[in-house]
């Protein structure tokens, strides 16, 4: 396998799941742009919130959900202009900006049972009430919501997830990697960037 260089292309796939809009979108984009290999795939992976449903259980979820974000602040780590900045620049427009070809959107379908466990850890997976934001109050939270009113024991759901697909174009950057420092490691490779050229300039 080839050793990942950090500037020229290296991977065959970048997956972001549910994060790219928390993330410097464009830097991002160019940064796969340069680091997947000519034809690799860059894909943005969304799913439906588990809390957003209207069965008993989800909407317990987000009444439990709601209260602890209160009372921990979660509302602030939510990136206040994150939903305008995509309705004004929406992802597909960000990754053709870098110069990546955008190939669709497709869905994935899937049934899925939760148990109790699998809810709290779901909840503990977001950045609003990871164990981070919850910090000491992380039994409390799990307590709460283990004990929601209805007592659930499982929930099963079909989960809407689906990506939007890209792809690198053919022809594009050049470049190598040379050791630097001591050994032959791949941790020890480097980009040489003085090597790094753009092949759509001769285009």
């Amino acid at each position: 396998m080839r050793p990942f260089c950090g500037e020229v292309w290296a991977v065959d796939v970048i997956a972001i799941g549910n994060a790219f809009h928390r993330l410097p979108r464009s830097r991002v984009a160019a940064r796969a742009y340069r680091w997947l290999r000519p034809g690799g795939r860059p894909a943005l992976v969304w799913s439906q919130s588990l809390r957003r449903g209207e069965l008993p259980l989800q909407r317990d979820m987000a009444d439990v959900v709601a209260r602890w974000m209160d009372r921990v602040g979660g509302h602030d780590r939510v990136p206040a202009d994150a939903g305008q900045a995509r309705r004004l620049v929406p992802d597909r427009e960000v990754l053709e900006g870098a110069g990546l070809e955008v190939v669709g959107t497709f869905g994935l379908p899937a049934p899925h049972t939760w148990n109790p466990r699998a809810l709290v850890g779901n909840v503990f997976s977001t950045s609003v009430l990871s164990r981070e934001a919850l910090g000491r109050r992380v039994e409390d939270f799990e307590a709460d919501l283990r004990g929601s009113p209805r007592g659930h024991d499982s929930l099963t759901e079909t989960i809407d997830t689906a990506y939007e697909l890209g792809r690198a174009p053919g022809r594009r950057r050049t470049g190598s990697c040379r050791p630097v420092g001591r050994g032959s490691h791949p941790r020890s490779e480097r980009c040489d960037l003085s090597a790094v050229s753009d092949s759509r300039k001769s285009e």
